[in-house]
């Protein structure tokens, strides 16, 4: 299903009025909220505070937060006063401009159209590409080794089994993670960092390499 980007600060989307309220420096603010002739962008507690000095209201916070406390107050009211009316659309802005900023930047990285079916198959991937080492351990080979197994020739520093470098998370006996590459051989982690006491805790292989043109 491919979909339309929503979020945008053009206003000659056609997506422009669903973008009414939006997020910023801490506060929700109204597209063209102010007085006429500009109609410029005003804050929700401006927008607010202006109305209900229009309409005879007792809402008179001067920040967010004790709008908010304003607000709670005469959300109770439900339809019954029209103060329980502006409350319900102050959360409706409050909501619409929480949205809007977790959606905006995912929709950035996405593009104007982006494709639900395949951004789904993409998290999917992303979530099984990390494997537990308590659930499957890298495949390992035999090494150029294993046929001296059974003569005399085995000596120290030999094995018989080796995996291909993968990507591994580590994490170190003071409660820090980070990432890395690393091998087994013969099951046994190699190439981790000498210091820290490291544990391998999840792996997964290597990304192919490009196509060349």
């Amino acid at each position: 299903m491919s979909v339309k980007r929503l979020t945008t600060d053009d206003e000659k989307s056609i997506m422009f009025h669903l973008n009414t309220f939006y997020a910023k420096n801490g506060e929700v603010w109204v597209r063209g909220g102010g007085p006429y002739p500009d109609f410029q962008d005003v804050t929700l507690v401006q927008w607010i505070r202006s109305a209900s000095s229009k309409h005879g209201l007792s809402f008179t916070a001067e920040d967010p937060e004790h709008l908010g406390d304003e607000m709670y107050d005469a959300l109770q009211d439900g339809d019954e006063t029209v103060e329980g009316i502006l409350a319900l659309m102050h959360e409706a802005a409050v909501q619409a401009a929480e949205m809007r900023g977790r959606l905006k930047p995912i929709e950035d990285i996405l593009g104007d159209d982006y494709d639900l079916g395949h951004l789904r198959e993409l998290v999917e991937t992303a979530r099984q590409a990390w494997a537990s080492v308590n659930e499957q351990m890298p495949d390992e080979h035999d090494s150029i080794f294993k046929k001296l197994i059974a003569k005399e020739k085995w000596g120290a520093g030999m094995f018989e089994r080796l995996s291909d470098d993968v990507i591994v998370a580590i994490k170190f006996a003071d409660g820090t993670r980070r990432s890395g590459f690393a091998h087994t051989k013969d099951g046994v982690w190699m190439g981790l960092p000498s210091i820290g006491c490291p544990v391998v805790t999840h792996w997964m292989p290597l990304p192919s390499l490009p196509e060349e043109e």
